[in-house]
């Protein structure tokens, strides 16, 4: 992201720059999306270059990704096996196993 007072040079139609007073500019990201999680700085070019960075840290929801689960399996008594569970999120999902 990249702006000059209220102009924004990017391609992503939901970052926006706006100010409500000479002195408060707010950048504005709307439906925000895991791949906006990062800093982002403001700067004012005086002779002493001047910064301040704010991080956003995008949370994400937990979910099962079904292909990569395992389902139902049938298997010979005394032979090995193994079961598989693949959960995305942010931040990562604690996996927990239980017998029904």
């Amino acid at each position: 992201v990249l702006s000059l007072n209220s102009k924004v040079v990017t391609h992503n139609s939901r970052i926006s720059v706006s100010h409500d007073s000479q002195h408060t500019w707010q950048l504005r990201i709307r439906q925000l999306k895991e791949s906006d999680r990062g800093c982002y700085m403001c700067q004012i070019n005086t002779s002493v270059l001047k910064t301040q960075e704010g991080c956003i840290d995008v949370n994400v929801p937990p979910d099962i990704v079904n292909d990569d689960t395992s389902g139902d399996l049938s298997v010979l008594e005394g032979e090995n096996t193994t079961l598989w569970c693949k959960a995305v999120g942010h931040p990562s999902p604690r996996i927990a196993w239980r017998r029904e």
